[in-house]
């Protein structure tokens, strides 16, 4: 049906359906009949996201929104008035469609390049973030939106392509998100030229954010851009640009957010840095280390300085600052982000007695040393502001202090990779606010029970909004029942004992309260049984029992727990029986390490439905079977070792890719009963390992 055509008869339809409804006149006008007919063939080439949407474990919707995805074009209906549409704001003293905000909207399809939205002339707001329209390009008709178009954000939508030359004749354009457009193989395009015309033509743009747009391009000297420019928030982050920093960047009077995290930016970042008036939020970290460098001087101007500073993160950057014992900040600091930046000496003394700083990260410092500060309670300050410390890879050492249960607020502790000794404080267990806890790689040691049985409680159960728990690689002591530990500790997601010193027993009961496991590692932590309660964790993202004594079948269910798993690692175990057939749901499988037991049969002909497979270790078990060369299908394959079992036969190429093993980098057939030479064609395609260092 054409769209007079379809116009025609709406208008008739629209007409009827109003105008017993009207018999007074009213000074609030309705949509227009063309206007509802735009959006509603722009619905047309639109669905809704299956509702089955799983956001309880991860939700960027809710993380922005506050909310979870709502289907919102469900009650845009010719029935009713398109300014009463969910998403729809119209300006109701003409009936135009001024606003069409569609995010986390549940909507999937594509925008085709002549998009009935550009009939929408008078539209000032188009959110279309957080929705599907994978193999959509912005169209190159965006311009038409000119005379009115004020903010616009297609951010996480799955846009590809590049973005249009036209979009920078909005003149008008106050805010603009391309952000985060991702349609699995490649990010959306920014050409240079048009970046930099989007800059300098837009005057009274104030929100500019393009991470990961692909801009790939060395930034000139200068940016051209006016002091006065109304800039507030300039987003760059993952964008590949290179180059030095423009100094005049540093010279926007109006900028209060700037990110050019994560490029190639080199070169000394100037004095200007700490004149910016504004300034709330700076993110400059990881743009390559050594290659971006600021001089302590300048650092420590920045610190004291800036009146309005939040958020200060630059990890990755050069400072080689040698930390003064009293460390003087901006009372207006609230996160302080500085990882991997050469710093050194000790951590100063009053560095958790800064009133309102509520995110510390000094991690990847490995210079730094000394002990742990001790949490001054004499002071006048009253501690409340600290919630997320992280000091992994830092080089401290010394005892951890009873004073550290002073940070009663703090909710992410991260403390792995020092060289802390003795027992873990008691004090630790009043932390009640804590989410996450690492003290991986240290040397503590200790008796440390999981339950406890008197009247006051000293152990992890009194943690119960713990979601992460990292003990391993120290030498604890203890005996953990893995089912009590889910049932006691309910939001726990992630739990890693490995190489802890603790042992792990299971009762196998058949009810299971904790299903929300996404990382179990228990690797040495004498297991004798495969616990039953691992069946019903299906989010499970990587499961590590390796170096235990499990014994008997793997279980057939395996291919029920998480059709998210990444990692399967059963090393070391003493294993019998054969490997279930059950592996065709796992898409997201990268690793399967099943070496060192006393496994038989064949190699599970499922695995060639794991199409991320990067490495497949069966070595030093008993199996029996040809050469499996229909592993050479997988295009990811880096790690194929077969090593000491009972295969046999000649080595055949029956693979049905041109290419087999194409990024294999290693390989191990030894000590097996294998015969005939191993094919030219396997020879000629290992590339992958030449460049093997």
């Amino acid at each position: 049906m054409s769209n007079s055509i379809f116009l025609f008869f709406f208008s008739i339809f629209y007409i009827s359906s109003t105008s017993s409804s009207s018999t007074s006149i009213n000074t609030t006008h309705k949509c227009s009949v063309q206007q509802t007919l735009s959006l509603l063939q722009f619905k047309q080439n639109l669905s809704s996201i299956n509702s089955s949407i799983d956001d309880t474990y991860y939700s960027p919707c809710a993380d922005w929104l506050g909310s979870g995805y709502n289907p919102i074009m469900m009650n845009w209906k010719t029935s009713t008035d398109c300014c009463d549409w969910n998403g729809v704001t119209c300006d109701h003293s003409t009936g135009d469609v001024i606003s069409l905000d569609l995010s986390c909207g549940m909507v999937q399809g594509t925008i085709h390049p002549h998009t009935t939205l550009f009939h929408l002339p008078h539209l000032q707001r188009l959110n279309l973030a957080y929705n599907d329209f994978t193999n959509s390009q912005l169209p190159a008709d965006i311009g038409r939106l000119s005379k009115s178009l004020t903010h616009l954000n297609i951010s996480n939508c799955g846009f590809n392509g590049k973005v249009p030359t036209d979009i920078s004749h909005l003149h008008k354009l106050v805010s603009l998100d391309l952000s985060l457009n991702w349609n699995g193989t490649d990010f959306l395009k920014l050409e240079p030229h048009v970046f930099i015309n989007l800059l300098q033509n837009s005057t009274v743009m104030e929100q500019l954010s393009l991470e990961y747009v692909n801009i790939s391009s060395v930034l000139p000297t200068n940016l051209n851009i006016s002091s006065s420019s109304s800039l507030k928030l300039l987003n760059l982050g993952s964008t590949g640009l290179q180059g030095n920093l423009p100094h005049n960047i540093f010279s926007l009077q109006s900028l209060e957010t700037l990110d050019l995290s994560d490029n190639s930016l080199t070169g000394h970042i100037p004095s200007e840095i700490s004149l910016l008036p504004k300034m709330v939020t700076l993110d400059l970290s990881y743009n390559g280390m050594d290659n971006l460098l600021i001089q302590p001087h300048i650092f420590r101007t920045l610190l004291t300085n800036s009146t309005f500073l939040r958020d200060l993160w630059v990890g990755e950057v050069k400072i080689a600052l040698v930390l003064p014992t009293y460390l003087n900040i901006s009372s207006s600091l609230r996160s302080l982000r500085l990882p991997s930046t050469s710093l050194q000496g000790k951590l100063p003394d009053n560095i958790f007695n800064l009133e309102y700083l509520e995110v510390l990260d000094l991690s990847g410092n490995n210079n730094l040393s000394g002990p742990f500060p001790k949490v001054n309670t004499s002071s006048s300050i009253p501690l409340t502001s600290l919630k997320s410390l992280y000091l992994s890879d830092c080089g401290l050492n010394g005892s951890l202090p009873k004073s550290l249960g002073n940070l009663k607020y703090l909710e992410y502790l991260y403390l792995s990779n020092n060289k802390f000794q003795g027992n873990m404080p008691l004090e630790l267990f009043s932390l009640q606010s804590l989410k996450r806890l690492s003290l991986a790689n240290n040397q503590l040691t200790g008796q440390i029970d999981m339950l406890d049985n008197g009247p006051i409680l000293q152990t992890f159960q009194r943690l119960t909004n713990l979601t992460g728990l990292d003990l391993s690689y120290n030498n604890f002591r203890g005996d953990w029942e893995l089912d009590a530990l889910s049932s006691s500790l309910t939001n726990l997601e992630s739990l890693v004992l490995s190489y802890s010193g603790i042992s792990v027993t299971t009762s196998n009961a058949s009810r299971y309260v904790n299903l929300g496991f996404r990382v179990l590692s228990l690797a040495s932590c004498s297991l004798k049984v495969f616990p039953v309660s691992i069946r019903a964790m299906t989010h499970l993202e990587k499961l590590d029992m390796s170096n235990n004594d499990i014994q008997g079948h793997i279980p057939d269910w395996i291919g029920e727990i998480g059709n998210r798993l990444f990692v399967l690692n059963l090393a070391n175990n003493s294993l019998t029986g054969i490997i279930p057939n059950v592996y065709k749901d796992w898409s997201l499988l990268t690793g399967l390490i099943l070496n060192g037991n006393q496994l038989e049969g064949k190699v599970p002909t499922s695995l060639n439905k794991c199409q991320r497979l990067m490495v497949i270790d069966l070595g030093n078990n008993q199996l029996s079977d040809t050469f499996p060369s229909w592993l050479g299908d997988l295009p990811n394959l880096k790690v194929l070792v077969l090593r000491s079992n009972n295969f046999h036969g000649a080595i055949v190429t029956s693979s049905k890719v041109e290419f087999p093993f194409q990024h294999l980098q290693v390989l191990d057939l030894s000590d097996n009963g294998f015969v005939g030479q191993l094919p030219t064609k396997y020879f000629q395609n290992f590339n992958a390992m030449k460049n093997v260092l």
